[in-house]
């Protein structure tokens, strides 16, 4: 109604927060809602108010003072041109959250592996780069034996890329 009681309550959202559906008549929806949330509900009625439809997220709280993250959509019904309440739907995005949630942490893994990659690929590379400089820059100027000295490099070099390449795939 339009001071937030409940006059009906759907079985299935009951049980999602712990009691029976007569047990929530006559309460007010805003003692479930984590205190945190008070503005955001504030906000969402003075929108239903004013005709609008509001969807925002909060956590409710369960019988058993489990908190339980949900979206809740609010349309607002009207009696005589006077807010009289609203409707809403209320839907448990638990499994959404621990997906994030874990989806957060996989991603700071793919991070840090991919920084342990470049810093491994980074070293044998600069060592590459620089051995090629070398011959490209000096191998008018090198001895026979200077320029076997630094293609072997190259060759070793290349081949612990390919080795730590091999090993990644």
């Amino acid at each position: 109604n339009a001071d937030g009681e409940f006059e009906y309550v759907n079985p299935k959202y009951a049980s999602m927060i712990g009691y029976k559906p007569k047990d929530l008549i006559g309460k007010k929806h805003k003692q479930f809602v984590q205190d945190k949330y008070h503005d955001v509900l504030a906000k969402a009625k003075a929108t239903r108010i004013d005709g609008g439809v509001s969807t925002y997220e909060v956590e409710i709280t369960h019988s058993s003072g489990k908190r339980i993250p949900v979206i809740i959509t609010g349309v607002p019904i009207f009696s005589d041109n006077h807010f009289s309440g609203s409707i809403a739907v209320i839907t448990d995005i638990s499994e959404q959250k621990k997906i994030q949630r874990e989806l957060y942490r996989v991603n700071r893994e793919k991070d840090k592996f991919f920084s342990i990659i470049a810093h491994d690929l980074r070293s044998p590379l600069s060592g590459f780069i620089g051995l090629t400089e070398l011959l490209s820059t000096n191998i008018q100027q090198m001895e026979e034996s200077k320029i076997q000295e630094v293609s072997a490099s190259l060759r070793i070099t290349a081949e612990a890329l390919y080795t730590l390449l091999d090993n990644l795939l």
